[in-house]
């Protein structure tokens, strides 16, 4: 004992001398070998354990015999000590000893502009490794609260670190900020007192919740990390610093080539090497108007093509609408924010066109990984494609071009993409008609659409064969919620009907009825019953070539009633006839799927509506 106070040796025990003192007073105790320290003795007992401070007061209670008789009700998660800032004078060192991750590697001291205490942010490395090799790290803040020092974040918003170092800046003077305090303080001592160099708390991630007001009047040069969160929060910045007042924002941009996640660290590595040069940085100021392009009338007109065309690759698009905006005099924050494009690649298109003019919009030769396949190999992959396949088959597919000529099947299927080819694909056209009235013919029945005579009815007729009254050997099983219709693929057939129909161009109706087969007697007996179902009109009757139409019987018949005009599709032509679009609208919503269990089921079914 000297005095009030109990000396001994050092929190881990092996030291030599007496380093470890505590006052049993008030129970402040300091460790001058590790510069840790408390301001009672359950902090002295968490120390020491290496425990939070409710196991330590727990163990302090069974050391010393004092029965925990009556509890004192539990905080709550979400209650902590409200922080005291700044720090009041006096106040002992905190501990540089963290309950879960051990000694701090690196402690940083948050001060105001008038230098007093905030708080500290301690840094901790770990044993794992990240991405690039090196050591994983973790940031802790600590604050002065009435309870003593904490494991907690200083309050919102938060202080930029660094802040002591504008007030002998002078007021002209620029403000560097970036992401790190340790990249914070290795820069100020590079630039020296011409630059007040400042970093963010909390990193990146934590730009929203900082107090941006000390940057008012102040000409700002922010670098952020050459990564996609450090892009968005510059971006956040940017606008958060333009409204907290600041004369100017000056985002720092990496020169051509650096890697992703560049960032202040690698540049300070680089400066200390002398293999980089401090003022090689290309900047962009926010407040004041981009410098606006001059277009001539012809690259105007090119551009705004290029945006509006429908078959624009939607990069070029968007770097057209850069270049556009940019010509009206637009910063770019606000080029940013019209074209959904990060500032930095703003400001890389709109430099591209000043240098190459719309040469400049198209990407350099060599960008990406090297072609493996060369052109001509290329091409004699698509030259194989648009050949018959020797084995028989009618068309090629990728895996047996990836056979035939060497290559995988994703390098052919590239191939074949980028010459827009799909050999598996077959679509058909109508060929010409061999027949010498087809232009007559054409006309006549268009005219019949287009303008009918005065008290005309023009119908459509035609017939739909080998309707098959289909009937599943299990039951159907009706949709439900993530399952369609399902019937089975076996079937039983129950007979066939043929449907003739007749289609009334103008008035959108059908008349039809079903017959056993499709032959000349039902053709003419279903224009008999047309005939008669609509006395005192002028009846045109459009059909295709069948021979059942033309049969000599038909067309004896036809020419015996004043009212009957029969018209023939030319050749091959039959798409003329309108009731073919009906027959395909017929087949979907009422033929395909169904069950009938016999033929006049299915007749009954294709009659529901009133044909007749």
């Amino acid at each position: 004992m000297q005095g009030r106070e109990y000396v001994c040796s050092d929190l881990s025990g092996g030291g030599n001398g007496d380093s470890l003192s505590a006052n049993m007073d008030t129970g402040v105790w300091k460790d001058f070998a590790s510069d840790d320290g408390g301001s009672d003795l359950v902090s002295l007992v968490a120390a020491v354990r290496g425990i939070g401070q409710g196991e330590a007061a727990r163990t302090l209670s069974e050391m010393i015999g004092v029965p925990a008789s009556v509890a004192p009700s539990p905080r709550r998660q979400d209650e902590k000590p409200a922080p005291v800032v700044p720090v009041p004078e006096g106040t002992p060192e905190p501990p540089s000893r963290h309950p879960r991750l051990g000694i701090a590697s690196a402690s940083y001291k948050y001060r105001d502009r008038q230098g007093r205490l905030l708080g500290y942010v301690c840094r901790f490395n770990k044993a794992e490794t990240g991405s690039k090799g090196k050591p994983q790290k973790e940031f802790c803040p600590q604050v002065w609260t009435r309870q003593g020092w904490r494991w907690q974040a200083l309050p919102e918003p938060r202080p930029l670190y660094g802040l002591d170092r504008l007030a002998p800046a002078a007021p002209e003077a620029s403000v560097l900020v970036l992401e790190g305090e340790g990249k914070a303080d290795a820069a100020q001592s590079i630039l020296g007192p011409t630059v007040a160099v400042l970093s963010l708390n909390g990193g990146s991630a934590g730009v929203g919740k900082l107090d941006l007001s000390p940057l008012q009047g102040r000409k700002v040069l922010y670098w952020p990390d050459n990564d996609a969160p450090g892009r968005k929060a510059a971006q956040q910045f940017m606008e958060r610093a333009g409204k907290a007042g600041a004369a100017s924002v000056a985002l720092v941009m990496p020169p051509d080539g650096m890697p992703e996640g560049w960032d202040a660290g690698d540049a300070l590595v680089l400066r200390s090497l002398n293999k980089f040069d401090k003022f090689h940085l290309r900047r962009t100021e926010m407040g004041a108007p981009a410098k606006k392009i001059e277009l001539t009338e012809e690259e105007a007109v090119e551009l705004r093509m290029l945006v509006n065309a429908g078959t624009t690759e939607q990069r070029i698009a968007v770097r057209a609408r850069v270049v556009l905006a940019a010509a009206q005099g637009m910063t770019l924050p606000e080029i940013s924010s019209r074209v959904g494009l990060s500032v930095n690649s703003c400001l890389k298109w709109r430099k591209r066109f000043v240098q190459s003019r719309l040469d400049g919009l198209i990407d350099r030769e060599g960008r990406g990984r090297p072609r493996e396949i060369s052109q001509e190999q290329r091409l004699e992959v698509m030259a194989l494609a648009c050949t018959t396949p020797v084995d028989g088959s009618n068309h090629w597919s990728v895996r047996k071009l990836a056979d035939a000529t060497g290559f995988s099947v994703g390098a052919v299927h590239g191939i074949l993409n980028a010459g827009d080819l799909k050999p598996h694909k077959v679509r058909h056209w109508c060929g010409k008609s061999p027949d010498p009235e087809f232009a007559a013919k054409q006309a006549a029945i268009i005219g019949l659409y287009v303008d009918p005579p005065v008290n005309a009815l023009v119908l459509c007729v035609d017939e739909k064969s080998q309707i098959q009254a289909l009937d599943r050997t299990q039951p159907l099983l009706p949709m439900r919620s993530g399952a369609p219709k399902r019937l089975t693929a076996t079937y039983k057939r129950n007979g066939t009907t043929c449907l003739l129909a007749a289609f009334a161009v103008h008035e959108g109706t059908i008349k039809g009825r079903c017959v056993d087969s499709t032959n000349h007697v039902n053709f003419l007996n279903f224009l008999k019953h047309l005939y008669r179902s609509n006395p005192g009109r002028e009846l045109h009757i459009i059909a295709d070539n069948l021979s059942a139409h033309k049969h000599k019987d038909v067309i004896e018949w036809a020419e015996k009633r004043r009212r009957l005009h029969l018209h023939f599709t030319p050749t091959y032509a039959s798409w003329l006839n309108q009731i073919e679009i009906w027959f395909n609208i017929f087949t979907r919503d009422v033929l395909k799927g169904g069950v009938w269990r016999s033929k006049q089921a299915l007749v009954m079914s294709i009659m529901k509506p009133d044909y007749a």
